[in-house]
């Protein structure tokens, strides 16, 4: 039987001051099964970062969102296939910057009843049963 791939990812809920929540559409370049999914921004921690210091990263490079203010939500284990993921969720209530896609991907602001309207990414919809 193959070893598990494991990893861990530091992910972001954005809440504007309009209370609409920033998505993303999964870059081509990570598309591979995931193709169309939708997600909230974030991504791997890389070996000596927090989980805090990795979403600051993320957010900065995938959607140009400065961290102001955050806390955390939960942390769950999303096991798919032969891949194990570790997701950190944080909740970012004050941030600088407008939530573009940096890496090409489309995004969008969407109110929180919006989210049936997209298909989420396996490891992403138990987030969505947060609100």
């Amino acid at each position: 039987m193959r070893k598990k791939d494991k990893c861990r990812a530091a992910i972001g809920i954005i809440i504007n001051n309009d209370d609409r929540i920033l998505i993303a559409k999964v870059p081509l370049h990570k598309a591979k099964i995931r193709m169309g999914d939708w997600e909230f921004p974030g991504g791997t921690i890389e070996v000596g970062e927090t989980p805090e210091i990795a979403l600051f990263r993320e957010l900065k490079e995938e959607v140009g969102i400065e961290v102001v203010e955050f806390n955390k939500l939960t942390s769950y284990l999303h096991s798919q296939g032969n891949h194990e993921s570790l997701l950190e969720v944080f909740l970012v209530t004050k941030f600088h910057g407008r939530g573009n896609g940096l890496e090409g991907q489309e995004t969008h602001w969407i109110n929180r009843n919006d989210f049936s309207n997209f298909k989420f990414t396996l490891s992403h919809q138990k987030i969505i049963k947060l609100f």
